[in-house]
C-alpha cells in the first residue's frame, strides 16, 4: 500500500498516518485516540516502520481516514489486483452478503444512519449497512456502506457494479453477455426479480430457495443419495435439473 499511497499523492506524513490507520484496524481495532496511544506506547510499530508517531494527533487520524475513503475504489481495485497476482486467484465464485451495525449516539448529521432491522437487536439505535463481496478464498473484492434501512434485495445490482468496477448503467448495457462469475447469496437477497436480473446479465448463481421449489410428489426417499453420515446426523441429497435452473434438495436428520 505504501507505493499506492504515494501514487495517490499522499506525502510522507500522510503515508505513515494511513499505514497506522490500516494496521491499527487490523491488529488493534479501537478508536483514533486508542490507536494513537497504542502506536506510541504499546506497539513496536515505530521500530518496525522506522518512523516516530510521537507528534501524531487524533485529528490527523480522522483526516487520513477521510482521505483514504476518497480513494476507496482505487485502493480496493489495487488490492484485488495484487491479491490476484500473488495468489493466482480465479474468482469464479463470489459471495455477497449484507450486515449492519449501530451508532450509540444520535448520528443525526449522518444521512446514511437510519432506523431499521438491527441484526444486533438494537432497534433503539440508528444503523448503517455494509455490503461485502468476497471470493471463494475469502479475499474481499468490493465493499459498500449503505443506509441503515437498506432493503437487502435492492443492493445487488449496485454491488455487482462495484465488483466489476463499472457503473450500474454499464452493467445494464451488458445484458445477455455470459459472465465468468457465479454469484452466491442467501435467501434474503435471492428474490425472483434478482434471479431474473442475474440471468439477464449472464451470471450464474447459487442460493437458498425463498419458497418451496419442489412439490412433495417429486421427492422420492429411495432416490436420495447419502453424502454424509455421523453419529449425530445423516445428510441426503437429490439434484433436480430443468431448462431454467437446477434445484438441489437436501435432507438432514
Amino acid at each position: 500500500l505504501d507505493k499506492k499511497f504515494r501514487q495517490l499523492g499522499f506525502n510522507k506524513r500522510q503515508q505513515m498516518a494511513a499505514t497506522l490507520s490500516v494496521i491499527g484496524r487490523l491488529v488493534h481495532p479501537a478508536s483514533e485516540n486508542a490507536t494513537r496511544e497504542w502506536a506510541k506506547n504499546i506497539s513496536g510499530l515505530e521500530q518496525l516502520l522506522n518512523y516516530s508517531f510521537k507528534d501524531i494527533s487524533n485529528n490527523s487520524l480522522y483526516r487520513i481516514s477521510d482521505q483514504i475513503l476518497e480513494h476507496k475504489t482505487e485502493l480496493e481495485n489495487h488490492l484485488t489486483q495484487k491479491e490476484n497476482d500473488i495468489f493466482n486467484l480465479k474468482e469464479s465464485l463470489v459471495f455477497y452478503d449484507l450486515t449492519n451495525t449501530y451508532f450509540e449516539g444520535q448520528a443525526s448529521q449522518n444521512s446514511k444512519a437510519q432506523f431499521g432491522h438491527s441484526k444486533e437487536k438494537r432497534s433503539d439505535c440508528r444503523l448503517i449497512t455494509l455490503g461485502l463481496i468476497i471470493d471463494e478464498q475469502g479475499f474481499p473484492k468490493a465493499s459498500k456502506v449503505m443506509k441503515g434501512n437498506q432493503y437487502e434485495p435492492h443492493s445487488l445490482i449496485e454491488m455487482i457494479a462495484e465488483l466489476e468496477n463499472k457503473s450500474v448503467e454499464d452493467i445494464k448495457k451488458s445484458k445477455h453477455q455470459k459472465k465468468d462469475k457465479t454469484i452466491i447469496m442467501d435467501a434474503g437477497i435471492s428474490t425472483k426479480d434478482n434471479l431474473k436480473m442475474l440471468k439477464d446479465y449472464g451470471y450464474d448463481y447459487l442460493c437458498v430457495a425463498r419458497g418451496k421449489p419442489l412439490s412433495d410428489e417429486k421427492i422420492e426417499a429411495a432416490k436420495l443419495k447419502k453424502i454424509r453420515e455421523t453419529k449425530q446426523n445423516r445428510i441426503e441429497v437429490e439434484l433436480f435439473r430443468d431448462s431454467e435452473e437446477n434445484v438441489l434438495y437436501c435432507r438432514s436428520f
